[in-house]
């Protein structure tokens, strides 16, 4: 890509500008909602126009997300070994466990948040 063919294929580059500037508007409107449910987005692309978000680097993003998942080489052996998860939880003790989850979700359903 270079400034004089701006896609990997024939196409004006200023044929899309519009379409980001109404999508930005779009997630302004949507952003209250996406708060009031407690759903967090980052943009990780310091070099785009969308200013609806907070800029947060790829990597620590991906490092948010994926929680308790060890950095690779992920090693599976022993992946089922009771000692294993018991470990596991008590280097990640802020983790919900399924019976947790499933009573946020009957309660979240029962007030009819969700």
């Amino acid at each position: 890509m270079t400034d004089e063919q701006p896609y990997a294929f024939p196409q004006e580059k200023k044929a899309r500008n519009n379409r980001y500037q109404n999508e930005n508007a779009y997630l302004k409107e949507l952003k209250p909602i996406f708060d009031n449910a407690g759903f967090e987005i980052f943009n990780c692309n310091p070099e785009s126009k969308c200013d609806v978000f907070q800029y947060m680097p790829f990597n620590d993003a991906v490092d948010d997300c994926k929680g308790g998942v060890p950095n690779e080489p992920f090693d599976t052996e022993h992946y089922y070994n009771k000692d294993l998860q018991e470990q596991h939880f008590q280097q990640n003790p802020d983790l919900l466990n399924l019976s947790e989850l499933k009573t946020i979700y009957k309660n979240d359903h029962a007030l009819g948040t969700k």
